[in-house]
């Protein structure tokens, strides 16, 4: 598996523990990549995962492609969608997960209102609410259609499969 935008590893030390082989964390923060190898190392899943820290789009390239591709809450934070999910889903043999800003006028209130208060902090991230529908669009030029979804309030958590790929279900949960 390859998670994108890993964090503390939750994703993949879950993704592990259920079947999964290895895991490729990739992380722009090194302190989320010390405490995931922490945690992993706590874990005893240390030994099957690769920490990679930068920006996913700088590294895509020196990525191999992984059956399973997760992004938990990352595409909020690229100005670039496309781009993103568009490199994201060439490393997807066959599921891609996310996590995304759902776009109804709620959430785009509650972001305009984080990213006014960021600027106002002089901090430079902003978060973004891209189009559901865009988003789709690129997942499915790239072979994947949505599988399974469920929302929040705020969030769409949506699971794409790839057309044709050997069932990748054979990890528990998933």
């Amino acid at each position: 598996m390859l998670d994108i935008g890993a964090g503390l590893g939750v994703v993949a030390e879950r993704l592990l523990a259920d079947g999964a082989d290895r895991a490729t964390l990739v992380d722009a923060s090194i302190a989320y990549q010390a405490a995931a190898r922490r945690r992993l190392t706590e874990g005893g899943l240390a030994e099957r995962v690769t920490l990679k820290c930068g920006d996913f789009l700088e590294l895509a390239n020196q990525l191999e492609p992984a059956d399973i591709v997760t992004l938990d809450k990352v595409i909020c934070c690229y100005p670039d969608m496309r781009r993103l999910v568009e490199e994201s889903a060439r490393r997807a043999r066959k599921l891609y997960a996310a996590s995304y800003p759902r776009d109804n006028w709620l959430t785009r209130l509650a972001i305009g209102y984080e990213n006014l208060a960021r600027r106002l902090r002089r901090k430079p991230f902003r978060a973004y609410v891209h189009p559901v529908n865009g988003i789709e669009q690129v997942l499915r030029a790239n072979g994947f259609e949505l599988s399974a979804s469920r929302q929040t309030w705020f969030w769409r958590i949506a699971l794409y499969e790839r057309a044709g790929a050997d069932d990748a279900r054979g990890v528990r949960g998933v």
